[in-house]
């Protein structure tokens, strides 16, 4: 996204003169994201607030819009603009839909955040609207600035003193560009107030956005550049008291997603489903030598040729959205028998009310796999967030496992939960770089979005990924073909209870209730509270009759041996 990537740092205390503050709000604290190299991909720095996400998953526009809520009046009017965003892209992609209804949108935004001093929030949105068509990126950036302890936003006037422009800011401001990005020296005879109209309030200085297609010639993305503090002298107006004591810390908000890992991909050997049962006991596949599962093995076909296999689910003309609310089947040609609705399949969906509710005794599951017993995989998209670390302790508490498929430029901030997860035999899997629709991309950056996520996941938790979940469900034959090169098997699901739109546990409950059967695998997004919720009563309840629960390749192994490079899995029926 970015062609600077800002690089979090720990928190600093600014020079300070003027008063002593009033008795300071509670301003949410975050562990600041560790440095990175500057050669990765863009990673998110989430320091202040809980990432929330606007999302749409119906064509012709998939919208993933993410912006920070962290208990303050302030989030309304962020909240607002993220609304009004879309509004906007949808109103403007109706009059192109009119002359091209062929047409596909695209919304993806995402944002940094600083928490410096526990006094001020720095905020940078980043992002674009596209389309399927030869028409160009329209880029989005906004910026706030919030001032903690009067619960108010600056504006840029608040920040930086502009009666200095010429004496101080224009020159430190083209030293550090020469610095940052000498490239753009040509560009740089004319200096005023319009190259400051995006700042953001970080930790070794105040942050200016350029804006592509702003102040710079189209050639140039969204640059950043740092104006330190030191050098900025009587030009920063932000200075003050530090606080006598850290403000209290708020209780958590909602917020993203948790990431899945591949524990076992890289041990060589088939596995015989019949002759090895799975061990549920086993927390630590990558070295345990009498682990044979390697279900990625690109040279093994078996899987996709079951013959007891009806699902059609790599059918190329398939291009259904997986969240469609009017679509209430699991996201399978319409003529595939594993619809998770029809009740001719051999197992039959659970009906909640059979059950008398009670699951407050319910015992962990065992360590034994029962092969007579049915099995299901959880699988959760778009973290890690605040919540991945409390799924893990629910799952540890039930003694079970799932499988997070995660965005790779969330991974640095819930680092100890995704590794927390591994240890006690969770799965970490790609979701994608950054939430774009893969299906709409070139190859090459399909790849790339694979690979750097992979990449990562491998990086925190140690274990190597060869498995990922397409954002919006949405495939294509080149998608299927990159898959396929790098040895990458692509997992759908077949119970999807719509928790992005609902966010309303009772209705997440009943739907996995009505929909859910021997084989299945059940979509959730783990970055809303309402979902944690939901679970904490779904999985006793589910214990209770009967049901095992697997990571995602735990039953696709179980099912099919190894899996298939490039081919899509949705489920685990007979």
């Amino acid at each position: 996204m970015l062609a600077a990537v800002i690089l979090a740092a720990s928190a600093v205390t600014l020079p300070h003169l003027m008063h002593t503050p009033e008795q300071p709000k509670a301003a949410p604290a975050q562990t600041p994201t560790p440095e990175i190299k500057s050669d990765e991909p863009f990673h998110a720095t989430i320091e202040y607030g809980t990432p929330e996400v606007l999302k749409h998953n119906n064509d012709p526009i998939h919208a993933y819009i993410r912006f920070p809520q962290g208990g303050f009046s302030t989030d309304e009017e962020i909240s607002q603009w993220a609304q009004k965003v879309y509004d906007d892209f949808y109103i403007e992609f109706q009059s192109l839909l009119a002359t091209e209804p062929s047409a596909l949108g695209e919304i993806n935004v995402h944002f940094d955040s600083y928490l410096v001093d526990n006094r001020y929030a720095g905020i940078f949105e980043n992002g674009d609207f596209s389309y399927s068509l030869s028409i160009p990126p329209e880029v989005i950036v906004k910026t706030f600035n919030i001032n903690l302890e009067t619960d108010k936003f600056l504006g840029s006037d608040e920040i930086l003193n502009y009666s200095l422009m010429s004496e101080i800011i224009a020159p430190l401001f083209y030293e550090r560009m020469m610095i940052e990005h000498p490239q753009t020296e040509p560009h740089l005879a004319f200096i005023d107030e319009s190259w400051l109209n995006h700042l953001v309030i970080g930790h070794e200085g105040i942050i200016v956005v350029l804006e592509k297609e702003k102040q710079l010639p189209d050639a140039f993305d969204t640059l950043t550049v740092t104006l330190p503090y030191d050098d900025l002298g009587s030009a920063l107006l932000i200075r003050t008291e530090p606080p006598l004591a850290a403000p209290p810390i708020p209780a958590p908000l909602p917020g993203p997603a948790p990431d899945p890992s591949e524990d076992h991909d890289d041990v060589e050997g088939p596995v015989d489903p019949d002759n090895e049962p799975i061990d549920l006991d086993d927390t630590d596949d990558e070295d345990d030598p009498d682990d044979t599962d390697d279900e990625d093995d690109p040279d093994d076909t078996d899987g996709e040729d079951d013959p007891d296999d009806t699902d059609d689910e790599d059918d190329p003309d398939d291009t259904d959205d997986e969240d469609d609310p009017d679509d209430t089947d699991d996201e399978d040609d319409p003529d595939d028998g594993d619809d998770s609705d029809d009740t001719d399949d051999e197992e039959d969906p659970v009906d909640p009310d059979d059950h008398d509710g009670s699951t407050s005794d319910v015992p962990p599951q065992g360590d034994t796999f029962d092969p007579s017993k049915p099995v299901i995989a959880l699988s959760f998209d778009d973290g890690p967030g605040v919540y991945t670390e409390k799924f893990v302790e629910l799952f540890e508490k039930y003694n079970i496992r799932a499988t997070f498929c995660t965005l790779g430029n969330l991974v640095l901030t819930q680092q100890d939960a995704l590794e927390h997860a591994v240890r006690l035999g969770n799965e970490v899997i790609g979701h994608s770089w950054d939430h774009k629709n893969l299906a709409k991309l070139s190859a090459d950056d399909v790849r790339k979005q694979l690979v750097d996520t992979s990449n990562v996941i491998e990086r925190v938790t140690g274990t190597r990924v060869q498995k990922f979940r397409p954002p919006y469900g949405a495939i294509s034959d080149t998608m299927k073909d990159v898959a396929a090169d790098l040895g990458y098997a692509i997992i759908y699901w077949s119970v999807d209870p719509e928790d992005w739109n609902t966010k309303d546990s009772d209705a997440v409950y009943n739907a996995v209730m009505h929909q859910v059967k021997n084989g299945s695998i059940i979509l959730s997004h783990e970055i809303y509270k309402s979902t944690l919720v939901a679970y904490e009563r779904l999985i006793p309840e589910l214990l209770s009759q009967g049901y095992q629960f697997l990571t995602v390749s735990e039953l696709l192994q179980y099912k099919y041996g190894r899996l298939t490079p490039g081919h899509v899995y949705y489920d685990g029926y007979d």
